[in-house]
């Protein structure tokens, strides 16, 4: 686990707008609810280009802020799930990703209804 760049990534997603935190969607446009990315697309999906998605309405749940912040092209599992991506990016097994990325982790609502402060707050918490 990358408790650095998962911190990282809690820090960043605290300063996102809640309107651009959205479990329920990897990466999308708020206006017309469509993904804005799929793996076939990711090869023109370069890192740092997080710091600039959120200034167009895009939302994005832990996993897609996780690649746009952080994501490579000549990372091996480019194109592959999201969540598995987005895992090794963070160093997390896939059972990590999928509790972390599907919002599987203590009471309450599972990802659908996960919000952004629920969602920093958890970052934190593993990372410590």
């Amino acid at each position: 686990m990358n408790r650095e760049r998962i911190l990282d990534l809690a820090n960043k997603l605290e300063a996102l707008d809640e309107k651009h935190f959205d479990m329920n969607s990897f990466m999308r446009m708020k206006d017309d609810n469509q993904d804005v990315l799929g793996p076939l697309e990711f090869n023109t999906f370069i890192s740092g280009e997080g710091e600039n998605l959120h200034k167009c309405g895009t939302a994005g749940c832990i996993a897609g802020w996780t690649v746009a912040y952080f994501g490579r092209k000549d990372h091996p599992r480019l194109g592959s799930a999201w969540e598995y991506y987005a895992g090794d990016l963070l160093d997390l097994s896939e059972l990590e990703a999928y509790d972390l990325f599907y919002g599987r982790w203590g009471e309450g609502p599972t990802n659908l209804l996960r919000t952004k402060t629920e969602c920093v707050e958890h970052l934190r918490k593993i990372a410590s």
